[in-house]
């Protein structure tokens, strides 16, 4: 979305602009700092926090084992070196849809496809299940990688 033809721009892992993630880390620490306080203010509360981004970015780094490809690729768009233009977006004539959008990341270069979603909030709900021991075992919770557990903290 925001190219540039500086290298050093964007993170050699993830190839996502460093200044938006710089941006992302600054708004979590922001919440964290209110949450704690939150605990503190209501001692007896469980607080949930997910790290969604945090989350969003280990799909990005390991696409391949969530069963996912091309992570900075939209499904669905038009044209552009990621499927993504601001001429032609999801929808619009011109636009086109990827054949398997549950092998995608990125739906239209700012949303997630149905799939990555579904793969965070299984990981943040084997992480709740777990650690609060709220329900029985679940094959299919049971499944969920282990990889997105740092971004869910009690």
């Amino acid at each position: 979305m925001f190219q540039t033809e500086k290298y050093e721009d964007y993170d050699e892992d993830t190839g996502c602009k460093k200044w938006l993630n710089e941006f992302s880390d600054y708004h979590e620490n922001l919440l964290n700092q209110e949450l704690n306080q939150l605990q503190q203010l209501y001692p007896e509360a469980t607080i949930i926090f997910a790290d969604y981004n945090g989350a969003t970015i280990d799909m990005f780094k390991s696409s391949e084992q969530f069963g996912l490809k091309n992570p900075l690729f939209a499904c669905c768009g038009g044209e552009g070196g990621y499927n993504f233009t601001f001429e032609i977006s999801c929808g619009d004539k011109g636009s086109k849809v990827c054949a398997d959008p549950s092998r995608h990341v990125s739906w239209d270069g700012f949303h997630l496809t149905d799939r990555a979603n579904e793969l965070i909030v299984q990981g943040a709900f084997k992480k709740i299940r777990t650690s609060l021991d709220i329900c029985k075992s679940s094959a299919d919770l049971d499944s969920i990688s282990d990889a997105f557990s740092e971004h869910f903290e009690l």
